[in-house]
């Protein structure tokens, strides 16, 4: 059977076609070799890339937990610091309501009577009282004005005619009494007497007190005055006394001599009632209108009657 033309060369391509087909299946040529490495490297390369930025935000992260580990370390420091600045006040104010805590606990009974006595040097006073009023002149009786001479001796004379001295027997505890304490150079003496007043004594307990009370002129100013002074100290001696213990202070450097029995009779009433915890000074205007009237019309009579029904 004889072949025709077309069909000799249709089979021809084709077998040629099946041999090209199996060869280049077996054997790729160098471009697809290529071709695929390039495919490699770029997925190598995006790998790369994609570690590279986990390692940056790696390191940002390492270095922002570093930023915040040196701000708590200087906020602990700025901390340890402010508590180290605060801390002697802590300490004191600790202190000062240990020590308030501690008076409130031994505050024993009120005061409920008084007694006076004399004494020629420091400490000499008894221990254990509940209040001490020191009686300070601190001015040498013959160097007085008319009127101030009558002042100290006024004062004196009022302490003398109300009480009894502390020889005499307690009607109540001794934390339950005041002792007006009288600088004096004989013990033995006369508590009126102004030879037997012991000037240098009382000069050195009003210097004491000075240095005591705040330095606030309400204080100095007074403390400066010529007096007389009544000092009081709750539960111990002017001289135990610390900076902003408890103390009233009353200057009687203006007060007339005929006011001078109320004045104590006040006095000894605020003492009987409330005590501050803090120095404190005591100035009634009852007591000041009193002087004042005084002052104007010496000797009018029943002149306590007037005032006590309009001055409360």
């Amino acid at each position: 059977m004889r072949i025709s033309r077309p069909a000799r060369w249709t089979g021809i391509v084709l077998a040629l076609s099946l041999l090209a087909t199996g060869c280049f299946s077996k054997q790729p040529n160098s471009a697809q070799r290529a071709i695929q490495a390039a495919a490699r490297a770029e997925r190598a390369a995006a790998r790369a890339e994609k570690a590279a930025m986990q390692a940056s935000q790696a390191a940002s992260a390492a270095q922002a937990a570093a930023a915040r580990v040196d701000q708590a370390a200087s906020d602990a420091k700025a901390a340890a610091d402010r508590a180290e600045a605060i801390a002697p006040a802590f300490r004191r104010h600790a202190r000062h309501h240990r020590h308030r805590a501690k008076k409130a606990a031994a505050s024993g009974p009120p005061i409920a009577e008084h007694r006076y006595i004399l004494f020629d040097h420091e400490k000499a006073e008894p221990e254990g009282f509940g209040a001490y009023t020191y009686v300070l002149l601190p001015l040498d009786f013959q160097d007085l004005t008319d009127l101030q001479g009558k002042r100290y001796q006024a004062l004196l004379a009022a302490i003398h005619g109300a009480h009894s001295p502390l020889s005499s027997a307690l009607t109540f505890s001794e934390m339950a009494t005041n002792l007006f304490c009288v600088p004096a150079k004989s013990r033995a003496g006369d508590i009126e007497a102004p030879e037997n007043y012991n000037v240098l004594l009382a000069r050195r307990l009003l210097e004491f007190t000075r240095k005591s009370v705040p330095r606030t002129d309400r204080y100095q100013v007074r403390l400066h005055n010529p007096g007389p002074f009544l000092i009081t100290t709750v539960h111990q001696r002017l001289e135990e006394l610390s900076a902003r213990e408890p103390l009233l202070l009353d200057d009687l450097s203006h007060t007339n001599p005929l006011a001078m029995d109320e004045a104590i009779a006040e006095y000894e009433q605020k003492l009987e009632g409330h005590i501050s915890d803090q120095p404190e000074i005591f100035d009634p205007l009852r007591l000041k209108l009193l002087s004042i009237i005084y002052d104007a019309q010496d000797g009018i009579p029943n002149i306590k009657v007037i005032t006590t029904a309009f001055i409360p």
